[in-house]
C-alpha cells in the first residue's frame, strides 16, 4: 500500500497483519481525496479507526495543516507510528490517541476539525450506524460548523440523513461506499445577546474579592465559600445557596449594597476579556447582526466595566436586571423578563435571536423566550448546565 498523491506520493506504508484491519484501498483513497481536494489545503484532519494511518497521512501529503489519529489497538498503533516516520520533522502537525474512537468522540473537548474520516470495521459500522455518531460529532464540536465528515462503509449499508448535516456525496466503489456529510452552520440570527461574567470576561477574582469584603462587614462566613461560589448567578440567588438558613430579602439587599460598594470602586484589577470573544462579536456585527449585552450583573458594575473595556464601540446596548429597579412600573427583572423586554423594545422576534452564555440562568432565559442558546465552555458553567444549551461553542469562532 502506498501514498497516492502529494508530497509523500509513492511512499510505501506498513500494514498491520490482522484480519481486523481492512486498509482503505488505493483507488478508494484516490477517489476520496479527489472529492476532498477543494477543502484539503490547510485542513485540520481527523482520522478515526486509523489503523495504519494511511488516510491521515494521505491528507498531510495533500496539504492538510495537521492530522490527528485515533486507534484502539496497541499493535496497530505501533504500525501507525512507524508510518508516521515519513512525516519526520513535522511532528507538531500530528497527534495520536490510543483510544476507542466512539468513546474518544463522546468525551472530546478540544477545538473542532475541518474534516473527519471514519472507517470502522464494516460489521461495527452496520451495527451502530451513523445517525447517532453524527449527532455526537456536532454536539461535542468535533467537526466545526461547515466542516466535512466522511464515512467508509460496505456498499450495502445505506447513508443516513441526520438533522444538522447535509449529505453531499453517496457513491459506491465496488464493495465500498463513501458518504460525505457537511455539518450545517448555525442558523443566521439578526440579534445576539451576550452574557458578561464567564462569557465576555473572566470576572471571578474581582467578584470573589468583593463578596469576601461584604461578608466580613456583615460578620458572616461560609467555610465552603471557595468551593461553592459561582460568579454567574444574581447576588440574591447565590446568597440563598450559601446562606439558606439565614437568608431574607433584607439580608440579600444588604449584601448586594455592600458588595457593590467594594466592586464598583476597585477598578476590576484582575478582570480580563476572554481572548477572541470580542473579535467574534465584531465579526457577527460586521455580518449585519445586532449585538447586545444582557447580564445578571448589577447595572452599576456592568456599566463601569463597559466603560473600562470600551464595549460601547462594539455593542448596541447594555442591559442588566436591576437597571429598571427605580421605575415602579417595571422594577427589577430576572433575565427571562429582561430579554423579553429588550426584544419588544427592539422589535425582535425570538426566532431571530440567540443568547450566548455559560450558566443555567442564561439557557433558562433563552428557553423561556423561545430563543436558541449557545453555551461557551470557557466560563463558569458545569457540564450539566451546558447541556441545557441548544449547542456548544468550545472556541469563540464556534459562536
Amino acid at each position: 500500500m502506498r501514498i497516492t498523491g502529494g508530497e509523500f506520493c509513492g511512499r510505501q506504508l506498513a500494514v498491520p497483519q490482522s484480519a481486523a484491519v481492512r486498509p482503505t484501498q488505493d483507488r478508494v483513497r484516490e477517489a476520496l481525496f479527489s472529492i476532498l481536494a477543494p477543502e484539503m489545503k490547510g485542513a485540520e484532519f481527523l482520522d478515526l479507526f486509523a489503523g495504519s494511518g494511511a488516510v491521515g497521512l494521505e491528507a498531510l501529503s495533500r496539504g492538510a495543516a495537521s492530522a490527528t489519529f485515533v486507534e484502539s489497538s496497541r499493535r496497530h498503533m505501533s504500525v501507525l507510528l512507524e508510518n508516521l516516520r515519513m512525516a519526520a520533522g513535522r511532528e507538531s502537525r500530528t497527534a495520536t490517541h490510543l483510544a476507542d474512537a466512539y468513546r474518544w468522540v463522546a468525551s472530546y473537548s478540544g477545538p473542532g476539525f475541518t474534516i473527519g474520516f471514519a472507517d470502522p470495521p464494516y460489521a461495527l459500522g452496520e451495527e451502530r450506524g451513523y445517525a447517532d455518531f453524527l449527532r455526537t460529532l456536532a454536539e461535542r464540536g468535533v467537526i466545526r460548523p461547515d466542516g466535512l465528515f466522511v464515512a467508509e462503509m460496505t456498499a450495502v449499508q445505506k447513508a443516513e440523513e441526520t438533522p444538522g448535516w447535509d449529505l453531499l456525496r453517496d457513491r459506491k466503489y465496488g464493495k465500498t461506499r463513501l458518504c460525505v456529510w457537511r455539518r450545517l452552520a448555525a442558523p443566521s440570527a439578526r440579534a445576539w445577546f451576550f452574557d458578561l461574567d464567564g462569557t465576555l470576561a473572566d470576572t471571578d477574582g474581582d467578584i470573589r474579592g468583593a463578596w469576601r469584603s461584604a461578608m466580613a462587614e456583615m460578620g458572616i462566613s461560609n467555610p465552603n465559600f471557595e468551593r461553592d461560589f459561582v460568579a454567574g448567578p444574581p447576588i440574591e440567588e447565590m446568597a440563598r445557596r450559601l446562606f439558606p438558613e439565614i437568608y431574607t430579602d433584607v439580608f440579600g439587599a444588604e449584601l448586594r449594597a455592600r458588595f457593590g460598594a467594594h466592586y464598583d470602586s476597585d477598578g476590576f484589577p484582575t478582570t480580563r476579556e476572554y481572548p477572541g470573544v470580542i473579535e467574534r462579536v465584531r465579526e457577527l456585527k460586521a455580518s449585519g447582526a445586532r449585538v447586545f449585552i444582557a447580564t445578571n450583573k448589577r447595572y452599576a458594575g456592568a456599566k463601569a466595566m463597559w466603560e473600562k473595556f470600551g464595549w460601547g464601540e462594539t455593542f448596541e446596548g447594555l442591559y442588566a436586571g436591576d437597571m429598571y429597579k427605580d421605575d415602579p412600573a417595571i422594577g427589577k427583572l430576572r433575565k427571562p423578563q429582561l430579554l423579553k423586554r429588550v426584544m419588544r423594545e427592539k422589535g425582535l422576534a425570538p426566532g431571530d435571536c440567540v443568547m450566548v452564555g455559560d450558566t443555567a440562568s442564561d439557557f433558562e432565559a433563552a428557553s423561556e423566550n423561545g430563543m436558541e442558546s449557545v453555551g461557551v465552555t470557557w466560563g463558569y458553567g458545569t457540564e450539566k448546565e451546558l447541556a441545557m444549551a441548544t449547542r456548544i461553542a468550545r472556541t469563540p469562532s464556534e459562536i
